[in-house]
């Protein structure tokens, strides 16, 4: 999955250089792609799909050649396919090298020519029998096939591979088998710079990207995916996409425990998803603590600021009577005239970083004026957001 890795189990082969690996009970029925490594370098990819497998290799460096599996169709599938697909592969380069070399009149050429044909026929042939299989390991080769740039046709154009790399992540991967592959990330920044390449306007692009998340039904997966649409869009210079796609991600309500870089696509935090934790130079506040909370952005001297100040400290006693608790932050660059007008708080949650509103609680939460507050209940969920706390109805 993505970026990051579980460790299963970690150990040493005994002194025969054995070992057995037992998935723990959360990871039971785990289907999936996962990576056996050794300390001193060296290790193979395993395809995990709820099956007790012996695997074994006699040489110091494995390789696709040298391992052998007992009781596991998966990595048998999936290491002797990969061995006949490189090996047509190679063949065919090889061909395409003597055609582009030869004239048709030359007597190599008729050769290599039937030889290319022949090859494609086994090339699609071997494709259309991974199509048919069932197995994970079928489905993760069809993502290998993607990120390699293989199309149904060695004879295909460019043009070809790229639509047929455009339908594959529209309509056929399967996001599960992709999301446990180790290719989630790579798939998607590789789908959209062919998507990018293709000069497709900024509607389209933008209808295909809603397209692909409409298609992914986790709405933690989504979430991944949103992270890296709004990356790579904005590494590119795709402002024009980015910013209606951070609308639609804001108004989706599929968002769970997005990243800084989501949360400023989208405006900030939205309405039912988990507030942000606060950083302040004694660590990160958080805001699930069975707590309910009332947090407020202001700067001091501001006059909507000193109404909603005012109105916080005067109802205080009867905020925390009905369970709430007052965080403040502070978009002020003086430190002395800062911590002079928060010294009359009575709440000890006082933040400020002295960076204005680009510090990094402003940034977060996305807010842009002042005063903005957020209801927060005690699981850490944002209930409601407000440039007035009496629009929030909770001193009624």
């Amino acid at each position: 999955m993505k970026d990051k890795n579980d460790t299963i189990a970690k150990g040493k082969l005994d002194k025969s250089g054995k070992a057995v690996i037992v998935f723990k009970d959360r990871y039971k029925g785990y289907k999936g792609m996962s990576r056996f490594l050794l300390t001193e370098g060296g290790g193979l990819d395993l395809v995990i799909n709820k099956e007790n497998f012996t695997v074994s290799c006699k040489e110091e460096v494995p390789n696709l050649e040298n391992i052998h599996f007992i009781g596991s169709p998966e990595n048998e599938y999936f290491i002797n396919t990969s061995m006949k697909k490189t090996q047509l592969l190679q063949k065919a380069e090889l061909a395409k090298a003597v055609l582009a070399t030869y004239n048709k009149a030359d007597a190599v050429y008729a050769p290599f020519e039937k030889e290319q044909t022949q090859l494609n026929d086994q090339y699609k042939a071997l494709r259309n029998s991974n199509t048919q299989s069932p197995l994970y390991a079928a489905r993760v080769l069809e993502i290998f096939d993607f990120l390699m740039g293989n199309s149904n046709d060695l004879k295909d154009s460019p043009e070809q591979k790229a639509a047929a790399a455009n339908d594959f992540v529209l309509s056929k991967v399967n996001f599960d088998d992709l999301y446990n592959s180790n290719a989630w990330n790579e798939v998607f920044a590789g789908w959209l710079n062919i998507q990018i390449q293709q000069s497709k306007s900024d509607e389209q692009l933008l209808a295909d990207i809603q397209q692909v998340g409409a298609r992914i039904k986790s709405n933690a997966q989504f979430t991944e995916f949103a992270d890296i649409m709004v990356r790579q869009l904005s590494q590119k210079g795709k402002d024009n996409v980015g910013s209606p796609f951070g609308a639609y991600l804001a108004k989706s309500g599929r968002i769970e425990k997005p990243t800084p870089f989501l949360l400023s696509a989208m405006g900030g935090p939205q309405t039912g998803m988990a507030a942000p934790d606060l950083l302040w130079k004694s660590g990160p506040y958080s805001f699930d603590k069975k707590q309910k909370t009332v947090l407020v952005f202001y700067e001091a001297g501001c006059n909507n600021c000193d109404n909603e100040i005012n109105l916080l400290i005067g109802n205080y006693q009867e905020l925390q009577k009905k369970g709430y608790e007052v965080v403040s932050a502070a978009s002020d660059m003086d430190k002395t005239e800062s911590e002079k007008y928060s010294a009359r708080f009575p709440w000890k949650n006082k933040y400020c970083d002295f960076n204005g509103s680009t510090g990094y609680n402003f940034t977060t939460f996305g807010v842009i004026g002042t005063p903005t507050i957020f209801i927060i209940d005690e699981n850490g969920i944002i209930t409601g957001r407000y440039a007035r706390l009496v629009d929030a109805h909770i001193l009624n």
